[in-house]
């Protein structure tokens, strides 16, 4: 509990320091080194699936995985800093550092993609049902299926890496908005100033008064951005196109 009343997660438990923290920086420069290590890796990977092969293919996934959980960590992490003060400038730096990585890892998984759509059925198993990947096979062959319904690798490791500027950071602009709007709200002869986060909790509230309330002035505070968040909207147009 911090002088000011509001509850507060205990995020030095995570990484001492919070934004600023060393052990982050070292974490997510960590994460991009493996991920540089993991692209020329791949390069060099049989690019058949067999017997001979297997065990260099087992190994690899698990590298991915390994990485993946740790941009999760990451993610997770600055994702808490981000929600607690939208205005920690090194929180937001962190937050993208990690939308970077996540979209390296999404360019690698494309490649992999490419791979899995033409081995067989029943080597893809045998890779699968590895004791080392049993525990992540759904995710694995789900990402089968879904690559032989996407685009040709070279536009899909394109469309990751623009979405990094894309809806990655339409998400981050969206989140900072949101985090710096505050309306004042009058509820049983008291008013006070909350957050959008905060004002949405009135929604539950069952007097009807109150949850209509709470969404004009919702509507109110989002109407002040309207030109800036409309902007943002055709840019993301412009993206997807």
């Amino acid at each position: 509990m911090t002088d000011n009343n509001m509850l507060r997660w205990d995020l030095d438990s995570v990484f001492p320091g919070g934004s600023t923290s060393q052990q982050l920086s070292e974490f997510l420069t960590a994460i991009q080194t493996d991920l540089q290590a993991a692209e020329k890796q791949f390069d060099s990977l049989p690019k058949e699936l067999n017997d001979s092969t297997r065990d260099e293919w087992v190994s690899y996934f698990c590298l991915l995985q390994d990485i993946c959980e740790r941009i999760s960590h990451a993610g997770g992490f600055v994702g808490c800093l981000c929600a607690q003060d939208v205005n920690d400038e090194p929180a937001q730096i962190a937050e993208s550092k990690v939308d970077s990585a996540a979209g390296d890892w999404d360019q690698l998984l494309t490649g992999i993609e490419e791979i899995a759509s033409g081995v067989s059925d029943t080597e893809w198993d045998k890779l699968t049902n590895d004791k080392k990947l049993v525990g992540s096979k759904f995710f694995w062959d789900e990402l089968r299926t879904n690559a032989r319904l996407k685009m040709e690798p070279k536009l899909e490791k394109l469309a990751t890496e623009l979405a990094v500027n894309g809806y990655h950071a339409w998400d981050r602009l969206y989140n900072k908005m949101a985090g710096d709007m505050q309306a004042e709200f009058t509820e049983g002869g008291q008013t006070e100033v909350l957050s959008m986060g905060q004002l949405s909790t009135k929604f539950a509230s069952p007097d009807r008064a109150v949850r209509k309330s709470a969404f004009d002035k919702l509507e109110e505070s989002w109407g002040k951005s309207s030109s800036m968040a409309s902007m943002a909207l055709n840019f993301q147009a412009g993206y997807r196109l």
